[in-house]
């Protein structure tokens, strides 16, 4: 253990914490050089890191709660970062396992609503991407008395006009088939 003008340090031993932070500074730089596949990585190994909130001996502490609410934050940024990743790279599945746990952490997080409102279009699953986006726009209503931010209705209006454009296509296709 070392003094240092911030408190205490251990010295020579591995902290999960630190390796959590460690894991979200890789992440945001994998981020900004748009490294998909490596933003994906390091969310996967920092949420199995992520086994329990943080908790001190002095819990309810101001510290303890800064810290606890600090990496929860994290956590939910790094989840919705590797969702977005997945997405980039057509891996919807892990998009939508990604997103959906960042929204079981945060119910009102319309960024990680967003991203899995695109997984889901992107796997066809058009009446998943609509569902989602009701649950968004409920939970903002009831948690925050608030509705979706503008940006997220054209997100909405391009996965309806898409189912739209299958059902066009799929009695063309049907008619065509009968000779109509």
């Amino acid at each position: 253990i070392t003094r240092h003008l911030s408190g205490m340090q251990l010295q020579g031993c591995w902290v999960d914490v630190v390796a959590h932070q460690n894991l979200a500074a890789e992440i945001s730089t994998a981020m900004r050089s748009r490294d998909f596949v490596r933003v994906i990585s390091a969310a996967k190994q920092a949420e199995a890191l992520y086994v329990d909130d943080f908790h001190a001996h002095d819990d309810a502490s101001t510290w303890a709660e800064d810290i606890r609410d600090e990496l929860r934050s994290q956590r939910k940024l790094m989840l919705v970062d590797a969702a977005e990743s997945a997405i980039e790279l057509g891996w919807m599945r892990d998009a939508i396992e990604m997103s959906t746990l960042a929204i079981s952490l945060d119910p009102c997080f319309e960024r990680a609503h967003r991203a899995l409102m695109r997984a889901y279009a992107g796997v066809g699953e058009t009446d998943s991407a609509i569902r989602s986006y009701e649950r968004c726009r409920r939970n903002l209503v009831n948690e925050l008395g608030a509705t979706p931010s503008p940006g997220r209705q054209p997100s909405v209006g391009r996965i309806l006009s898409r189912k739209a454009r299958r059902r066009v296509s799929a009695t063309s296709t049907v008619s065509n088939a009968w000779g109509r």
